[in-house]
């Protein structure tokens, strides 16, 4: 008995899909006896056309800027301050701080960060600001600050066009974290930033220069 039934289930099944079949034809055609009001017409208005159904569901693109994360606001980058280099003074790399000292004018800092942020959230990125905080001791004096960046060449981080983003020539004494604004530039894919500080130390003075930042907007 259970071999006889189960040699017959293809047979029930063909029989329900014919039953389904027979009553669709029923609802929809007038000729197999279906309501004499209800056209071959009148019943595709129950269905929606491939433009109204594709109208009714968001692009790829539409569900991206709905869906996916928002990047709004600034993105903090710290750089790493055992980074500043020169090539006048000698840098000593302190517990989280760099320091330089000297008794002459127009000493150099430079920090050169390769590959710096360019987008995020597939969002590209613009160079706002450097935030840096520094201490000048015994006179020294903070005379410049400069800040460029560029793109590679031939895979170096070599300037190949260079942007000046920063050039503040204000004489600073105080010893602060100061924020330098300029206008707001885009970030290439593996753009090079390089920070310049020139100081002046009209006696044996020091620079201890801390946290350094680069600060970002989309």
């Amino acid at each position: 008995m259970p071999r006889r039934a189960k040699n017959a289930t293809p047979r029930w099944l063909a029989l329900t899909a014919i039953a389904a079949i027979a009553i669709g034809s029923y609802a929809i055609a007038p000729a197999v006896g279906g309501p004499a009001k209800l056209t071959l017409k009148k019943a595709k208005r129950f269905f929606y056309t491939k433009h109204q159904a594709n109208s009714r569901y968001y692009t790829k693109s539409a569900a991206n800027a709905r869906y996916l994360p928002r990047q709004s606001g600034e993105t903090h980058v710290t750089l790493d301050p055992w980074d500043w280099q020169s090539g006048d003074l000698t840098v000593l790399q302190e517990d989280g701080y760099a320091s330089a000292a000297d008794s002459d004018n127009n000493n150099e800092l430079t920090l050169h960060d390769g590959s710096v942020l360019s987008q995020v959230v597939s969002k590209g990125l613009r160079l706002s600001a450097i935030e840096i905080c520094y201490e000048l001791d015994n006179g020294a004096v903070l005379d410049r600050v400069e800040i460029f960046h560029s793109g590679p060449n031939n895979g170096d981080p070599v300037p190949e066009t260079q942007v000046t983003f920063l050039n503040d020539a204000t004489n600073r004494t105080v010893s602060e974290c100061r924020r330098f604004s300029g206008a707001t530039t885009p970030i290439g894919a593996a753009a090079i930033l390089d920070l310049r500080l020139t100081v002046d130390f009209p006696a044996p003075g020091e620079i201890r220069i801390g946290r350094s930042e680069a600060i970002f907007v989309p």
